[in-house]
């Protein structure tokens, strides 16, 4: 029987605790931080690896959901980009970034490709915000500017949360719980 990984990543750090660090020489203050950070990064991942295709699908659906946005605030039908807002380099960044959304694929799709189809987004969105920078109107470069911060903020949350059992967060009292982030 093939143990499960929270066994498995339990036994890499019982090992390391045990075993690994004990036997390292006192002097080699490196090689024995290095290891407690490793350990570290075990009790991490143990506590992640449970919710992580939830993570992914919530990470690319909140991507996809702001790529949406941008293309919105860039056509006046949701169909067809208008040319009195924007310029040919921000339309036709729109248009790619529109395509990229059609293309994304399903949100039940493995946590792998749903990463993949978040970055693919992301890429897309961000030559979006640099076409705009060329010829974008005013009033999307400020849209887009409210969009991506609020995006940004939630997306920061998320990560201070995934993130918060290495107990770097000076806040990590008031986060969210990985369950409750991914619910």
């Amino acid at each position: 029987m093939t143990p499960d990984i929270g066994t498995r990543l339990a036994t890499i750090s019982m090992a390391l605790r045990q075993v690994v660090i004990p036997a390292l020489p006192p002097n080699e203050v490196l090689a024995i931080e290095q290891a407690t950070l490793c350990v570290g990064h075990l009790g991490v991942l143990s506590e992640q690896y449970n919710y992580l295709a939830d993570y992914e699908t919530l990470c690319l659906a909140e991507m996809a959901g702001l790529g949406q946005q941008l293309v919105d605030a860039v056509s006046s039908s949701g169909e067809s980009v208008t040319s009195d807002i924007s310029g040919d380099e921000t339309r036709a960044a729109a248009d790619g970034l529109r395509q990229v959304l059609a293309e994304a694929g399903s949100l039940a799709a493995p946590a792998h490709t749903r990463r993949e189809a978040r970055n693919q987004i992301a890429t897309a969105v961000d030559a979006l915000l640099l076409a705009s920078l060329v010829d974008g109107s005013p009033e999307f470069v400020a849209t887009s500017e409210r969009l991506v911060v609020a995006h940004g903020k939630q997306q920061s949350l998320r990560d201070r949360a995934w993130f918060q059992h290495t107990g770097m967060d000076p806040d990590r009292s008031v986060l969210p719980s990985i369950p409750d982030l991914i619910g």
